[in-house]
């Protein structure tokens, strides 16, 4: 596979992602309300974050090693991602671990969804 064509594969999983996060946005009006979102984590091994582990991500989050939030909506990429509550748009990692409902696409070694789930798992 040639530069370009990964750039393009890129881009497309980040209009996405951005598609998806403003559908469950719209969708799910009252969820905003109920808790704090952060638009950015950085964890390293949870409770070693920015965000605590029962605060929502609406954005980005990364986890260098391991990483626990509620709801995350956006990109999610790390070693051990886990989310409690639900997940909207793209995840990657070498392990996933959603709780919840998951719309988007999810790419990892071992993915496991306990809900709901609307689009691919990859790996």
């Amino acid at each position: 596979m040639n530069v370009r064509c990964l750039h393009m594969i890129v881009l497309m999983s980040l209009f996405c992602a951005v598609c998806v996060v403003g559908a469950s946005a719209q969708e799910k009006p009252e969820k905003a309300n109920s808790g704090e979102h952060k638009p950015f984590q950085l964890s390293v091994v949870t409770p070693v974050s920015i965000a605590a582990e029962d605060e929502s991500i609406q954005g980005l989050r990364l986890n260098l090693l391991y990483g626990a939030n509620q709801d995350v909506a956006g990109l999610d990429l790390g070693l051990v991602n886990v989310t409690r509550g639900d997940l909207s748009g793209l995840q990657f990692g070498v392990v996933n671990i959603d709780e919840g409902a998951v719309t988007g696409i999810v790419g990892g070694g071992v993915n496991i969804v306990k809900g709901n789930q609307g689009g691919p798992a990859v790996g």
